[in-house]
């Protein structure tokens, strides 16, 4: 859910930042939804406990999303990573950013 998103906003944006975290977002609110509405009724949790442990897993998954955006975002604006990538696959566009 998250690489399809990503992908199609990567396309329109050309920037791996912000594709990244907006591609993040539709699979934060699934997981919040599914430890609101199905894990209370299929395990006999609490709801208030369901949703302290979703909150937990999404705080952690924000900070490895930007982490992983500001890495990626540091790669392609790098010329020499995308270069090679342009000589291993000739038929992808890597097209270098030239600014953060």
């Amino acid at each position: 859910m998250a690489g399809l998103t990503s992908g199609y906003v990567q396309h329109k944006l050309k920037r791996p930042f912000l594709s990244i975290i907006l591609g993040y977002v539709p699979e934060c609110v699934f997981t919040i939804a599914i430890f609101i509405f199905v894990v209370p009724f299929t395990t006999g949790m609490p709801a208030d406990i369901a949703l302290i442990i979703a909150l937990g897993i999404v705080a952690k998954a924000w900070i490895e999303i930007l982490f992983m955006a500001f890495v990626m975002e540091t790669v392609f604006l790098s010329r020499g990573i995308v270069s090679m990538l342009h000589t291993i696959f000739p038929q992808w566009d890597y097209t270098p950013l030239t600014e953060f």
